[in-house]
């Protein structure tokens, strides 16, 4: 695990400490580095991580299920729960949407501040909030 950590830490330490202190948006008003690159950092981060322990869990499970059938176990303990998987893609896909459209109301109502913060809270909350009604339905 100290080896994955630290090539994440070496790989992705440039994109952090590059030269520039604020970036220009498109109405000619400037940004701080920080509001970019730490969540687009994190993010990144983040789906890399998931995405490899999707892949050892998918691999994992390929191998307790080939060694049960060796075993005798029946196959009726085998049905794979499909429901689950499409209640993750969907949650998943109103988290983005909500962070989508937090980010569209944030490009709207420029300049960036703590308004910005706001606007991405109440958007994932409320992101949240539907993927709860569904679960309730």
């Amino acid at each position: 695990m100290k080896k994955i950590l630290s090539i994440f830490a070496v790989t992705l330490l440039p994109i952090l400490v590059h030269g520039q202190d604020y970036y220009r948006l498109p109405d000619n008003s400037y940004v701080s580095q920080q509001f970019v690159t730490l969540p687009a950092t994190l993010l990144a981060m983040y789906l890399i991580a998931s995405f490899i322990l999707k892949l050892i869990k998918t691999n994992l499970d390929h191998r307790l299920k080939s060694k049960m059938l060796e075993k005798g176990i029946p196959e009726q303990f085998f049905q794979q729960n499909d429901k689950d998987d499409r209640v993750q893609a969907f949650r998943s896909f109103l988290l983005l949407a909500g962070i989508g459209i937090g980010l569209t109301l944030v490009y709207y109502t420029l300049p960036i501040g703590i308004h910005s913060m706001a606007i991405m809270a109440f958007c994932i909350a409320l992101s949240y909030l539907v993927y709860f009604f569904y679960l309730k339905k």
